[in-house]
């Protein structure tokens, strides 16, 4: 009885050790496949993340290369481009209500806001997005609904900003 479960704990932590090393290796995979594949559809523009590379035990990551382009009607220019951007969270707190990120460093963040009478490729960014996630049937209290984020340390480094008015 005693070999049964040293041999099924063994198995267990080998089972965990394999997990482990898999997710170190391959989640960054994931995250940049995913994000490449599924974010086109919801901002209804182009895309594309370069790398990334994450720790699940660590709650750290570096995301490299996000670029997010312009929706259709506005210039071909990219709206957003995020050279490197390294984030620390409570792994603890991803399960709660309220996840803590206690580092988030941006390096070389790049802006293009374009703007008309009454409309920005922003705002039609952030219209295709509510579109995608699905109709709004009616408001709801932003205290009781989603998760809620705290940013500890936040950090720009070589910014730019352009706006552009046609």
């Amino acid at each position: 009885m005693k070999k049964t479960l040293r041999v099924v704990v063994l198995v267990l932590l080998i089972l965990v050790l394999i997990a482990y090393v898999g997710a170190q290796f391959f989640l960054g995979s994931l995250v940049k496949a995913g994000v490449n594949r599924a974010v086109p559809r919801l901002t209804q523009s182009n895309v594309m993340l370069a790398d990334a590379s994450l720790s699940p035990l660590t709650g750290s990551g570096t995301l490299k290369g996000l670029t997010v382009g312009n929706p259709q009607g506005w210039s071909n220019a990219r709206a957003i481009y995020l050279g490197e951007m390294h984030f620390a969270v409570q792994p603890t707190s991803l399960m709660s209500d309220t996840i803590v990120v206690n580092e988030l460093n941006i390096n070389q963040p790049e802006f293009t806001y374009e703007t008309r009478v009454v409309s920005s490729n922003i705002g039609d960014l952030m219209k295709n997005i509510e579109a995608a996630g699905g109709s709004k049937a009616e408001p709801k209290d932003p205290a009781t609904v989603g998760k809620k984020f705290i940013v500890r340390r936040l950090t720009l480094q070589n910014a730019k900003v352009s706006l552009g008015v046609g």
